[in-house]
């Protein structure tokens, strides 16, 4: 079993430190969030897809066109450790 992630902080009332457990989750789902320790769990999207719209909106509106669409792209959570 992992262990969570653990931060510590001293209590305002005491010195004695005491433990919480905090999820992390980053934006982009990066190489570096899978070989980070723990691994991060991260938000993705795919990125080559909303570049081919991209590309096809910016040449419609250089050519007189209007703008295709306004996509709000999919997005998959990648759970990893940071977060269990």
């Amino acid at each position: 079993m992992k262990q969570p992630l653990l931060l510590w902080q001293r209590s305002p009332i005491s010195t004695f430190p005491y433990q919480i457990e905090v999820s992390v989750i980053d934006h982009d789902n990066t190489l570096i969030a899978e070989l980070s320790n723990p691994a991060l769990t991260t938000i993705g999207v795919v990125a080559s897809d909303m570049g081919q719209r991209l590309i096809a909106s910016v040449l419609s509106v250089l050519q007189g066109g209007p703008v295709l669409e306004t996509v709000m792209p999919a997005a998959k959570v990648f759970v990893r450790a940071s977060a269990k």
